[in-house]
């Protein structure tokens, strides 16, 4: 709840500043993401799976290490002596992995990351046409998806069990960062640098729920963080889905300017 409370006093204070200094606009556009991502579920996933296939497999599996990603923003933006915005939008990332083994057969991994998100901006113009600012982003209804697909003759248990759509709950988290800008009409370029100081779903294991798994035991609906206990009947402990990380964007909006009387 303390969050919310934060970020309504933070729209607030950005809304008084805004409609304070008289030039501002409204703003839409998109951008590119990376995600470093640092999950040590998914790196303990990636070393056991490789350790139990090493004698077969050509092209072990890499990790999901830096998802790519696209985002969606509107809003408005003021860049006076003061700077500020405030903007919603949606972000997402995905990966690809996979390892290869003799005769066609392979693993197919990838992953995915959604959010809608709520960003406040507050800082200074920095020179005529750039602006430095602070900010701070609540992502909502953030969801994780690992899909995995195993393609070849040999049905061996393990192998197959694997194969599924394993998602998230939906959760919350936020980052704080920095951005820098620069404004040539009608567009804004931004560059933002993000790092999580809250990520939730560290109780959440990524888990298939879908009919396709009734063929096989429970402990096949969730996604392993180790696949040496998977492959050998051992307990199971699944990926959670706090995966987060440093995050840079670049993103390029167009300016509507908005003239109060």
């Amino acid at each position: 709840m303390r969050f919310f409370r934060l970020a309504f006093i933070m729209i607030f204070l950005t809304l008084h500043i805004s409609f304070t200094y008289a030039q501002q606009a409204f703003t839409f556009g998109s951008g590119i993401s990376m995600l470093f991502q640092n999950s040590k579920d998914l790196k303990l996933f990636r070393n056991t799976y490789n350790y139990i296939n090493m004698d077969n497999t050509s092209t072990p599996l890499q990790g999901f290490n830096s998802p790519m990603g696209i985002r969606y923003e509107v809003g408005y933006r003021s860049v006076n002596v003061l700077s500020v915005a405030f903007l919603v939008g949606m972000q997402s990332y995905t990966s690809k992995d996979f390892a290869q083994y003799g005769r066609g057969e392979a693993r197919d991994l990838s992953y995915k990351l959604k959010s809608t998100f709520i960003e406040i901006e507050a800082g200074r113009r920095v020179h005529k046409r750039f602006f430095f600012n602070g900010l701070i982003n609540f992502y909502l209804n953030r969801k994780s998806k690992i899909e995995s697909v195993y393609t070849g003759r040999n049905l061996e248990a393990s192998k197959k069990s694997l194969t599924g759509t394993y998602r998230s709950d939906p959760h919350f988290s936020m980052d704080i960062g920095l951005a820098f800008g620069a404004y040539k009409e009608p567009l804004f370029f931004i560059l933002k640098v993000y790092y999580p100081i809250y990520t939730g779903g560290i109780n959440d294991a990524l888990f298939d729920s879908s009919d396709e798994k009734d063929a096989f035991n429970y402990r096949t609906r969730v996604f392993p963080k180790d696949y040496i206990d998977y492959y050998y009947g051992g307990p199971i402990r699944g990926v959670r889905s706090n995966i987060d990380g440093l995050k840079i964007s670049f993103t390029v909006c167009f300016a509507i300017p908005i003239k109060l009387r």
